[in-house]
């Protein structure tokens, strides 16, 4: 009887064991699997233009001369802060100016010039993002702004859904 017991004892004991180990593999690979998110780089080569676009339109319609803004030119340095703020939001899927780490965004761009932030989420295209922001009154103060002479754009993709950035700067 006291052996019986005795291995009774050991054998819950084991399956208790590979049960809790069965239990770590299956939460590791769920975890692994809702961690692994596919993030993907949108080509935003077409939104300078697009923006720039915008901003001879402006142009058009302005009559005093004073008011004419001159056309943006794209920074590599702009573009990869926009690409820094893409990726941040995309991988915590929270669409805030503000990033990961409680700053403000326009942080990253260095020095005491003037500087701009838009953001967007949701829209596949550089013509529907830039379409959008030029419909939005705050965003288009940035887009039309005289003293903005730099711009750096960039779209980061995951799970489906495509955040956008523009980062400006004088």
């Amino acid at each position: 009887m006291k052996t019986i017991r005795r291995l009774t004892v050991v054998l819950t004991a084991i399956l208790i064991i590979a049960l809790a180990a069965v239990t770590a593999s299956a939460a590791d690979s769920r975890t692994t699997k809702t961690s692994a998110k596919k993030l993907t780089t949108v080509n935003a080569s077409q939104a300078y233009q697009l923006l720039n676009n915008y901003r001879s339109q402006y142009n058009k319609q302005v009559k005093n001369s004073s008011q004419k803004i001159g056309t943006l030119k794209r920074d590599a340095e702009l573009e990869k802060i926009a690409q820094t703020r893409a990726k941040e939001m995309a991988q915590t899927g929270k669409f805030s100016h503000t990033r990961p780490n409680g700053q403000r965004g326009i942080t990253l761009i260095k020095g005491n010039k003037a500087k701009g932030e838009n953001i967007a989420r949701g829209y596949r295209t550089c013509k529907d993002v830039s379409a959008a922001w030029y419909k939005s009154k705050g965003h288009r103060d940035n887009m039309l702004r005289k003293n903005f002479k730099k711009v750096g754009i960039a779209g980061c993709t995951c799970n489906g859904m495509t955040y956008w950035v523009q980062i400006y700067s004088s």
